[in-house]
C-alpha cells in the first residue's frame, strides 16, 4: 500500500517566518549581552537556558512548518 505524503498541520506565513527570522537577531544581541555580564560575575544560567530554549523553539518552527 503506498505511503500517504504527511503535511504539516500548520504552515507559517511569510509574515511569520520573516518575524522568527528577525527573533534571531535579538537573540544575538541578548546572548552578548549575557556574555557581558557573565563576564562581570554575575549569575546568568536560568537566562541562558531560556535564551537555549528561545534557539531551539525558532529552529524548531523554521524547520518543521
Amino acid at each position: 500500500m503506498p505511503e500517504k505524503a504527511t503535511m504539516p498541520p500548520m504552515k507559517l506565513s511569510p509574515k511569520q517566518i520573516e518575524e522568527l527570522k528577525g527573533a534571531k537577531k535579538m537573540m544575538e544581541d541578548a546572548r552578548k549581552e549575557l556574555n557581558v555580564l557573565k563576564k562581570l560575575g554575575m549569575g546568568v544560567g536560568e537566562l541562558e537556558d531560556k535564551l537555549n530554549w528561545a534557539d531551539e523553539v525558532q529552529r524548531t518552527l523554521l524547520e518543521e512548518f
